[in-house]
């Protein structure tokens, strides 16, 4: 994209007063799953979600460092439809943990 607009090739700089968060994990992260159908899209969420859960993560309102929960994953994805298929099928794959879809 820098080739086309080569404003957007110069690095971000962090704005004055970010936290240095002290977790491993990414603010967000894309599961690509190329060529593949919708229901291995989900199982690959659920995976990720699976080895998420109860990982460190920064707290900044806290201060301090607390285990991802449920609650702090969002998924986006493009129509209400897909919306329904990921709620039903991560309900399947995630029956009989502690996480709730």
């Amino acid at each position: 994209m820098s080739d086309r607009y080569p404003e957007l090739g110069e690095p971000l700089e962090s704005a004055e007063g970010t936290a240095e968060p002290r977790d491993a994990l990414a603010p967000l992260t894309f599961i690509s799953v190329d060529g593949r159908s919708r229901e291995d899209r989900i199982a690959a969420t659920a995976t990720w979600i699976r080895e998420v859960v109860g990982q460190p993560i920064d707290d900044v309102v806290a201060g301090q460092l607390r285990s991802v929960e449920p609650g702090d994953i969002a998924i986006l994805v493009r129509s209400n439809a897909i919306v329904r298929d990921y709620k039903e099928g991560l309900g399947r794959r995630l029956a009989g943990t502690d996480i709730q879809v």
